[in-house]
């Protein structure tokens, strides 16, 4: 349950600084990125900047933060209120947030208000006010990360947003051990005349290494100048990447990623969905030559690499038994 629990949240984290949070009126986050993600029994520490408010003509005046926070159901849980002692001249404000006891995780939207009023409490001024997004996570379970099966997908170069430094944190304060990228021959080599372009997989392996995650790549998509031609038993509803590779040039393709890599991403997977009508333009038989191939060739280059099979979209017990009966049973 505690893994399930993670697993929706991860990719919303990911978004959490970047989309749900609106700061206005002179409000600036002072939480840093992603700085409103907790465990339970943490300090639910929320820091604005206040130095771009309106002016205040009353200059006994002082600055108040209410905020009310609301669960996912969009009930309000509680509520609060911060008082600054350096009244007008306040350029920051750091309060606590509190949740009840029997929601101790979960998504909260803090509603914010930044208040001025005068010593007899009332309000002179509303001077800004914003909505932050806070989540409260269970706190990761220790392993290693060759047998833990928490872990993120992205589906490629163009995932958004880009898995970069900045999302390193909240990727290790959920427990995630692993990230499973795709290495799209047809995004990184579009054409035959080109070398292929590594940079975006260069820098996510550094700073997934430096962080201690492991990486899984997906060696998959063919690009149309190395594909073999379409052909009766092609699925019709294949796209241009899914057509099969010219075998000389996948070869190469692989050797040079695996080699690139090597010491660095110790696990690869063959294709992605091959059992899928888009995704491969193959037979069943087709992908178990092609596995069995590029499984030697990996191996080659990393004897102590892990090599995976295709991902599979559903279950399809005819489809593996095609495989099986095609020899790839033994390298899967």
């Amino acid at each position: 349950m505690l893994k399930q629990v993670q697993l929706c949240l991860v990719v919303g984290l990911l978004s959490l600084a970047a989309t749900t949070q609106t700061w206005a009126g002179g409000i600036q986050n002072g939480s840093g990125d992603f700085g409103t993600i907790f465990y339970p029994k943490q300090a639910k520490i929320i820091i604005l900047h206040l130095d771009k408010l309106p002016a205040v003509a009353e200059p006994n005046a002082t600055i108040h933060i209410a905020h009310q926070v609301y669960d996912v159901h969009e009930k309000r849980v509680s509520e609060g209120e911060y008082y600054s002692k350096y009244g007008i001249k306040t350029s920051s404000a750091r309060f606590e947030v509190k949740i009840p006891d029997n929601q101790s995780t979960g998504w909260f939207n803090i509603h914010i208000q930044v208040l001025a009023k005068n010593k007899e409490g009332a309000i002179l001024k509303r001077l800004a006010e914003t909505q932050i997004r806070m989540a409260v996570i269970p706190p990761p379970i220790a392993q290693d990360a060759h047998t833990s099966y928490f872990g993120l997908g992205i589906p490629g170069k163009t995932s958004t947003p880009p898995l970069t430094e900045r999302f390193v944190g909240p990727l290790q304060k959920l427990g995630v051990r692993w990230v499973k990228e795709f290495l799209q021959w047809r995004q990184i080599q579009p054409l035959a005349q080109t070398p292929p372009d590594w940079r975006h997989h260069d820098h996510l392996v550094e700073v997934l290494t430096k962080a201690k995650i492991e990486m899984l790549f997906v060696l998959v998509n063919t690009p149309d100048f190395a594909a073999t031609p379409r052909t009766p038993q092609t699925h019709p509803r294949a796209h241009d990447g899914a057509l099969p590779p010219k075998w000389d040039l996948w070869e190469n393709f692989v050797r040079q990623a695996v080699r690139r890599y090597r010491g660095k991403v110790h696990a690869w997977e063959v294709w992605n969905e091959a059992n899928g009508g888009r995704a491969w333009g193959g037979t069943p038989e087709d992908y178990a030559d092609f596995f069995k191939k590029t499984y030697a060739v990996i191996k080659a280059e990393d004897p102590n690499a892990l090599v995976s099979m295709t991902g599979m979209t559903g279950v399809k017990a005819p489809w593996i038994s095609r495989l099986g009966r095609a020899g790839a049973f033994p390298f899967m």
